[in-house]
């Protein structure tokens, strides 16, 4: 091989070192950046999670403490707050709604006047609404006595499961129940809940439950109130819906609520859903703060 034979060879050695070299360069530094990038999100995510912790610690302190209502003399979160899952923050970067679960249709004992509105405003017939309610009820009972829209056992058997014969333990459970698909548990989701007091509160139900029970003039004007005031007065709701209390029926805030928080730092987002029961008054053996579910996205 002669002399620029073997300069040629060594040109294209080193070329070859040198885009290896460059390849390895490129990935490392890549590397490196990922990196940077997964320390800075995990950084964000903890102090998204801090912060998250602070609020939920001031809410329950506040819910413990003041009056649930809204309270224009302070410039705490009471002064922002409301009972009808409507989103308010209390800084750039946390949001909260809270739900009170009295203005929320109880998922185990139907109210069958109130579901059955929001079944016909949603557009389903009055037999599927018979459907839901016996069938539900049916999943429920500890009998194996069918009722006439219902099912028990022998339905079931083709899906190779029975009915709980008990209390139902989670939402998501319905959609094992006859007649109830995604669509509609996704539906009913919104507007139901498993744990509420004993009484219905619809000055604190979500937009899509009050525009069902009331007539539309009247849903868009509480509606509106609610969106510019964050609240309703009960003497202006008594006017505009002629409602009275009741025994099942009373105006004011219940101790089960639904609170959803949540926290966003950087790209990073943390958000908290608990479902509980704040007992302001709770005896020295009983629990101030009852927890029924958590859930964290």
């Amino acid at each position: 091989m002669n002399f620029f034979g073997q300069k040629g060879i060594a040109l294209i050695q080193v070329l070859l070192i040198s885009a290896i070299i460059s390849v390895l360069a490129l990935y490392l530094s890549k590397t490196a950046r990922l990196q940077v990038d997964i320390a800075k999100r995990l950084k964000d995510k903890n102090f998204a999670l801090i912060k998250l912790y602070d609020t939920e610690a001031v809410l329950t302190h506040s819910l413990l403490t003041f009056n649930l209502k809204r309270d224009n003399s302070s410039d705490k979160v009471n002064n922002r707050w409301n009972f009808h899952n409507q989103v308010f923050n209390v800084s750039n970067n946390i949001d909260i709604s809270i739900q009170d679960n009295a203005g929320l249709i109880n998922l185990r004992y139907l109210n069958s006047s109130i579901f059955s509105k929001w079944m016909a405003c949603n557009g389903y017939s009055s037999d599927k609404t018979r459907l839901i309610l016996d069938s539900i009820s049916d999943w429920q009972d500890k009998d194996d006595l069918t009722r006439l829209n219902g099912a028990e056992s022998s339905y079931y058997t083709k899906y190779n499961y029975k009915p709980r014969n008990n209390a139902i333990i989670l939402k998501g459970e319905v959609l094992k129940v006859k007649g109830v698909n995604k669509e509609l548990y996704t539906k009913m989701d919104n507007i139901t809940a498993l744990y509420t007091p004993s009484f219905f509160n619809p000055m604190n139900s979500p937009d899509e439950l009050l525009r069902c029970i009331y007539d539309n003039k009247i849903g868009e004007q509480l509606q509106s109130i609610r969106s510019s005031d964050g609240f309703i007065d009960i003497n202006r709701f008594k006017e505009l819906t002629g409602e009275m209390e009741s025994e099942g029926l009373l105006f004011f805030t219940s101790s089960f609520l639904t609170i959803k928080i949540s926290s966003v730092v950087g790209e990073s987002k943390v958000e908290k859903l608990v479902s509980q029961k704040l007992d302001k008054y709770a005896k020295f053996n009983q629990p101030v703060v009852e927890t029924f579910f958590t859930k964290w996205n």
